[in-house]
């Protein structure tokens, strides 16, 4: 995988707008609700392109006595393209979904423990390009200096697809420990499937975020403010 030398600062802030609604991730299950007519199909001139040093919180991964959690640094994301559909719901609520297609790399640390018994390991990983598409409901308010964000709807976690040494390394590894954790030995069987899929969470129903308006670009804004307008919930002040 090839990366440009290019490279975007993003505020937290702005990552909130535009990728809480997502994650700025992959979901590799394709939404079934029709997009309706009144939809409005919303891009950023920040998200294509080079990402450094995002956030990563990946959920742990459990399997019986087993026991694993993921520790991405230096991650790299390379996003090729993007965009992000909104609706109307009812009120403030508002349907979202996002799809894009990207791909990327970092660093893993991965702590085992199994039945007690922990071990270490760490390799480097990729992200293969992949197409993705979530969909989720939130409530969007417009207030004097920004919007608030609610999430009203969302899945649990977001699903990467990642591609390393270290899913066949951890199995093996996993066996070693095994002999010394009657019954564990079994529960190694699989645990290459379950590491080439990483969960990241997602924020849970009720989770409040204000963006300031400063932390948009006037592309951004321009947009967002004109579909809240268009839907008569531009203003809650």
């Amino acid at each position: 995988m090839k990366f440009s030398r290019s490279r975007l600062e993003l505020s937290r802030s702005w990552i909130v707008v535009w990728t809480m609604l997502a994650l700025l991730s992959s979901l590799p299950v394709k939404a079934e609700t029709e997009v309706r007519d009144d939809s409005a199909v919303l891009k950023s001139d920040r998200i294509d392109g080079i990402h450094r040093d995002l956030p990563a919180d990946i959920a742990p991964i459990e399997q019986g006595a087993i026991l694993i959690r993921l520790h991405p640094t230096n991650p790299v994301l390379e996003v090729a393209s993007h965009q992000l559909s909104l609706w109307p719901v009812e009120g403030s609520s508002h349907g979202a979904r996002l799809t894009a297609r990207f791909q990327g790399e970092a660093e893993l640390r991965a702590d085992l423990e199994i039945a007690g018994l922990p071990a270490q390991m760490t390799d480097f990983v990729e992200l293969p390009e992949q197409e993705t598409s979530i969909e989720g409901q939130f409530a969007i308010t417009r207030e004097e200096s920004g919007y608030r964000v609610v999430a009203e709807e969302l899945p649990r976690f977001v699903e990467v697809r990642v591609e390393s040494r270290l899913a066949g390394q951890m199995v093996t590894l996993c066996r070693g420990l095994a002999l010394f954790a009657p019954g564990g030995g079994a529960e190694c069987e699989g645990l290459d499937r379950l590491l080439s899929v990483v969960r990241l969470p997602m924020p849970e129903s009720g989770e409040t975020y204000f963006i300031e308006e400063s932390k948009l670009t006037v592309f951004e804004r321009d947009q967002l403010d004109g579909y809240l307008g268009r839907q008569g919930t531009d203003r809650g002040f």
